[in-house]
């Protein structure tokens, strides 16, 4: 990262803040093990237990906006 900073002098965007609020608290999404593969011109997600590949099928979007705006972590 300061090698980028030292290039960028900006800075960087914050590009995933769900993923940013969901570091703090994974409580906010309800997640799936899948198998992600491509089907036809696109990719697609389909269950598969034990192998290790999660993704966020749900968010809660009120406990998203508190973890990212009020610092909230799912464990008051």
């Amino acid at each position: 990262m300061g090698l980028y900073l030292e290039r960028h002098r900006a800075g960087k965007a914050f590009h995933d803040p769900l993923a940013a609020a969901v570091a703090v608290n994974p409580a906010i999404c309800q997640f799936m093990e899948v198998e992600v593969r491509r089907q036809d011109k696109g990719w697609g997600a389909w269950p598969k237990p034990g192998c290790g590949t999660w993704i966020s099928v749900a968010v809660n979007r009120e406990a998203f906006v508190n973890t990212l705006l009020l610092g909230e972590t799912g464990s008051e």
